[in-house]
């Protein structure tokens, strides 16, 4: 937010576990001390799915009082309602890479650094884009 010029202020940045419940806690906390935000972007797309809980309780409409974006790409994600934008990792290759990397012949204390691309699938939480009825 600050490189693009922008202050995130006092609350808006907030920490919490990689939870549905911490998501939905820490959302119906800030929707009870207040008007909505009118965006969230979580950590996990498990926090998602806990903050969607969260609005729903407290009649607050996502996308249309509240643009939701999340990271992660379960594949739950694409079942819920409203679908999840969310930015998706690649989950079986960094599973691959981290067995991989465990037993490999490394020095101890040496770190390294991985790169995989991620892609973004957009859903209905952003209001950005319709997204398109989930296929089995």
């Amino acid at each position: 937010m600050r490189e693009a010029g922008r202050d995130p202020g006092p609350g808006l940045l907030v920490r919490s576990e990689f939870r549905r419940e911490a998501g939905y806690q820490v959302m119906r906390d800030r929707l009870q001390a207040g008007p909505p935000p009118a965006a969230v972007f979580a950590e996990s797309d498990e926090q998602a799915i806990g903050v969607l809980r969260a609005a729903s309780e407290c009649a607050v409409r996502v996308p249309e009082d509240l643009a939701l974006v999340s990271f992660d790409g379960i594949p739950e994600s694409a079942f819920i309602r409203p679908q999840l934008t969310t930015v998706a990792q690649p989950l079986d290759e960094l599973g691959r890479r981290a067995v991989e990397l465990a037993v490999a012949d490394a020095e101890p204390g040496r770190r390294v650094r991985v790169r995989l691309p991620v892609s973004l699938t957009v859903g209905d939480s952003c209001g950005c884009h319709p997204a398109s009825p989930a296929t089995s």
